[in-house]
């Protein structure tokens, strides 16, 4: 319980425990849904948690195309969380996010 008590509070390494090493399911049922969440929200900060997440979703029970999709855009976002945290220049927010056409 303490590792799902420090994983919710964000501890990346807490999240990332909660998901490595453990079978990919059959189906995803509560348990699944919830760890990964909280991985999820670690994700959006930190490369490491961003991923794991990227590799286990590469494996879940989804359909193929989706799985896929959703592995390649978490580790995009590592590779550009990395680069941010490596002291590299501030990177540019890709055309359409920022409300601005080119």
């Amino acid at each position: 319980m303490p590792e799902w008590r420090a994983a919710i509070r964000g501890d990346p390494a807490a999240a990332v425990g909660l998901v490595v090493g453990r079978r990919i399911p059959e189906h995803i049922g509560l348990r699944v849904d919830l760890s990964m969440t909280v991985l999820l929200a670690c994700a959006f900060v930190d490369p490491a948690a961003a991923l794991v997440l990227s590799h286990t979703l590469a494996r879940m029970p989804l359909e193929p195309r989706q799985r896929a999709r959703l592995s390649a855009s978490w580790s995009m976002h590592k590779i550009w969380l990395g680069s941010r945290r490596a002291g590299a220049r501030e990177p540019k927010t890709p055309p359409g996010l920022n409300g601005n056409a080119s």
